[in-house]
């Protein structure tokens, strides 16, 4: 009997703009003018023989040969180059597989019905029939659909067709046109932007105050003042933890009611998932004498814990070291803001800290003396600084690295070794060896990221530096764990310069996004071209083209103090980009803010189906077919 389920599921409008093509309407038609492939066979449960009964009854039918179909779309219903059945006499029972089915192509000319698709039928010689089935739901996947014929209840001949789905070819999500959330009227920096749970949030400076915004899915919020008075001079540093708090550090310079002189006070101010609070003093630096102002104080950095505990670290430029304070989620510190602050060391610099899940982290430290060393410290915002390791060469050149911890406490630690550029990843109990990244670089020109995700081990490492021609080259290596990729990726468009400032980010899923400003430099003349924004996406696999998000970007003023760049790429693969630009056709003479949005949906590029049509045409031929009783679907 006839399979309902393939009548009306799999009776697709696409099917009949297939047999209806020109190669088959061809073939068809000549069909007919020879008199054959009539086409009449109908539905049957048991054999008949017709005229050729007996035992000199030849059942043994030609062989056939179906052509496969490649590249065919998924999750589709297609048709294949109809076969024209020869070599016995009489009639057999033609049956296909669930899954499959077949029509006679006469039928199927005359006027296509529901009744035309069969799973079994009797079949004579120069019946001309189109085969069809059901494509794989994956990508690059065959599909083999068998059929037989039949004398009474012995099968004579078995034969199959098969299809093979496309290859996945993307079409990348777009980022959306860059809207301006401050126009130029006003000086905007700096802008920092980062975000957890799926929800970014920016920090940003104008008219000498602080303003925050967070992104709800679909917009940004109206900008909330969050400091009075801020001199854009003055450092400003911050951290969000997996539990979606944040905490923010900054330098200010205040006058002494007790002194009269200018002090430089380290604050920090929090936020519970919901509002901020008010500051509170880490350190207040002074001279009891004499003016003490912030431009003292350089590397200022702050990292916030799953118990949001936080760590701030400092570098003392008249002292020549760094410092650090820690206090607990109820802002209980290791010493009081006048006391003197605990240090790393003599000859230290802290080049990065972090902090996991809990009170434990890390920090990263180099020595600026002779003896040069990458040092790796455990820290406990209980229990304070552990003791040192270097994880270089003992007697190493080191004068550069980047660190990233995740919320495991798992680390990504990558740093210079004379000219070479080395990595380095800690599990939580030991450290991998060092894998070398690239070679013979000008380190002097070295500028370098490194990002860590969250709740994974995936990096990304990032890092720019100039060639012997002076050209600023930008390059990724993307890793899992201690798994390095074997070759760094270079990132450019055509012959342009990359700018000293770019961004990236990778997630729990092995995603990653980076973003920079490309511009021309006319040696002839010494002129600077416009910029222009260009972002590149990792979808887990490889690199996809270089997408363009803006232009026109005034570059000297970009890489300013006044210029930003920031990225944040969620996990749900969703990347939202902040920066600050002048664009030549602005009225206003401040770099605006702007932010754009990439979506997570790289769609298959190739979903239409086998011969595509106009929605008209294909609403035309619906109407014709449902008016024979069938139940057609337009795609």
């Amino acid at each position: 009997m006839e399979n309902q389920h393939l009548t009306t599921n799999l009776l697709k409008i696409q099917v009949f703009k297939t047999v209806l093509s020109s190669a088959i309407l061809a073939t068809a038609l000549s069909l007919s003018a020879c008199g054959g492939g009539s086409g009449s066979g109908s539905d049957t449960s048991q054999m008949t023989d017709g005229n050729n009964s007996g035992e000199n009854r030849d059942t043994t039918p030609d062989s056939i040969s179906i052509t496969p179909l490649t590249d065919v779309t998924t999750d589709d219903f297609i048709a294949f180059a109809p076969v024209t059945l020869s070599g016995f006499d009489g009639e057999l029972t033609l049956t296909v597989e669930e899954g499959g089915a077949f029509a006679f192509a006469w039928d199927v000319i005359k006027k296509p019905t529901k009744d035309d698709l069969r799973q079994t039928a009797l079949v004579s010689a120069g019946d001309e029939i189109i085969f069809l089935h059901n494509t794989s739901e994956q990508y690059e996947t065959s599909v083999t659909t068998t059929a037989t014929l039949s004398a009474g209840n012995t099968v004579v001949y078995s034969f199959s067709f098969t299809s093979t789905t496309e290859a996945a070819a993307d079409i990348q999500a777009q980022w959306s046109t860059p809207a301006a959330l401050e126009d130029g009227s006003v000086a905007t920096w700096p802008v920092l932007m980062d975000g957890a749970g799926n929800k970014p949030m920016m920090l940003y400076g104008k008219n000498n105050a602080l303003y925050t915004r967070e992104f709800d899915g679909t917009s940004w919020s109206t900008a909330g003042l969050f400091v009075l008075n801020h001199d854009p001079q003055d450092q400003l540093v911050w951290d969000i933890n997996s539990n979606g708090k944040a905490i923010i550090g900054r330098s200010e310079n205040t006058v002494s009611a007790a002194t009269g002189h200018i002090e430089c006070i380290l604050r920090y101010h929090r936020y519970d998932g919901n509002n901020w609070a008010g500051f509170t003093n880490a350190r207040i630096l002074a001279n009891p004498t004499a003016e003490y102002f912030c431009n003292n104080v350089e590397d200022l950095d702050i990292a916030l814990a799953g118990d949001n505990s936080m760590l701030m670290t400092w570098r003392r430029r008249d002292l020549g070291n760094s410092r650090y304070q820690y206090c607990d989620s109820s802002d209980q510190c290791n010493s009081q803001p006048r006391n003197s602050a605990s240090s790393f060391g003599s000859n230290r610099r802290v080049a990065a800290i972090g902090l996991g899940s809990d009170s434990e982290g890390k920090v990263l430290t180099l020595n600026t003396s002779d003896a040069k060393g990458v040092f790796i410290s455990e820290f406990d915002t209980q229990a304070g600084l552990a003791s040192a390791t270097n994880i270089a060469s003992p007697q190493g050149t080191n004068n550069i690295a980047s660190m990233a911890l995740n919320d495991t406490k798992h680390s990504l630690t990558v740093f210079n070794e004379s000219a070479d550029l080395k990595a380095r990843f800690h599990n939580g109990s030991s450290w991998s060896l060092a894998t070398t990244l690239d070679q013979q670089l000008r380190i002097a020109t070295l500028t370098l990221q490194t990002y860590l995700s969250d709740g994974a081990d995936y990096g990304l490492t990032l890092w720019s530096v100039l060639d012997s021609n002076n050209n600023a080259e930008l390059h990724t290596n993307l890793s899992d764990a201690s798994s390095f990729a074997a070759t760094s990726t270079r990132h450019q468009n055509g012959g342009e310069l990359v700018a000293s400032k770019f961004v990236g980010d990778i997630n729990d899923n092995g995603k990653a996004v980076i973003a920079w400003v490309g511009y021309t430099f006319d040696q002839s003349n010494n002129t600077v071209g416009r910029g222009t924004l260009y972002s590149r996406f990792y979808d887990g696999n490889s690199w996809l083209d270089t997408q363009t998000v803006d232009s026109d970007i005034d570059v000297g003023e970009f890489l300013s103090m006044k210029g930003s760049l920031n990225v944040y790429l969620d996990n749900s693969d969703e990347t939202t980009l902040v920066y600050t630009a002048q664009k030549g056709t602005q009225s206003n003479n401040e770099a605006q803010l702007f932010y754009s949005r990439r979506g997570n949906s790289n769609t298959p590029n190739s979903q239409a189906r086998l011969f595509d049509s106009s929605k008209e045409e294909a609403e035309q031929i619906k109407a014709e077919l449902e008016g024979a009783g069938a139940e057609v679907e337009v795609k």
